[in-house]
């Protein structure tokens, strides 16, 4: 695969970086809500609830910026698209940022 002339100026390419970004950088600010719903979703069905939605959302975004890299052919063949989106998905979650910011 030529990278040069394939991968980094794609417009899929573009969509998938955007999409960690935002999300990385949208986490400050809804780190405190996000830390109270965690806290009271084992008590609270409507707090798992809205947490499970918004997880859920966020899934489906990290599977559109997986899938925008795999029609661009730069994802490696040896992961599925279901497999890749699963480690976005977890390298971008809360907990995993509060882990590496916070502690």
């Amino acid at each position: 695969m030529n990278w040069a002339k394939k991968g980094f100026n794609s417009t899929k390419y573009f969509v998938g970086h955007t999409y960690t970004n935002v999300w990385g950088n949208y986490i400050p600010e809804i780190y405190n809500i996000a830390r109270a719903l965690l806290a009271m979703q084992d008590s609270d069905e409507e707090a798992a609830q809205a947490w499970s939605d918004r997880m859920q959302a966020m899934l489906h975004g990290c599977n559109a910026a997986i899938r925008a890299l795999k029609d661009e052919q730069l994802l490696l063949p040896d992961y599925s698209q279901k497999q890749v989106t699963d480690i976005l998905w977890t390298i971008l979650s809360v907990r995993n940022w509060e882990q590496l910011t916070l502690q």
